[in-house]
């Protein structure tokens, strides 16, 4: 099931887009970083099952916004059903 979200994510986003797979270590202002270096607009942050972002709906919530605030939009890939 979730490499037929993943599809659906990916078919819906431009071609111009990057896909960036956080480990399950990174928090927000690693993740941010990224982001902020990617030199695409869409990106498509995958992440682990259990990463540390995926416990922080907070973090998560400023990410988008952080992603927002440049310009970028942001979808997320996740087995996690609670995001």
């Amino acid at each position: 099931m979730l490499v037929n979200r993943n599809y659906c994510i990916i078919l819906l986003m431009p071609q111009g887009f990057e896909i960036i797979r956080a480990r399950i270590k990174d928090d927000a202002v690693v993740l941010i970083d990224r982001l902020m270096r990617s030199k695409q607009q869409e990106v498509v942050l995958v992440l682990p099952k259990n990463s540390i972002i995926s416990a922080d709906l907070r973090s998560l919530k400023i990410l988008k916004e952080e992603a927002e605030s440049v310009g970028k939009i942001l979808a997320v890939s996740t087995e996690n059903n609670e995001i």
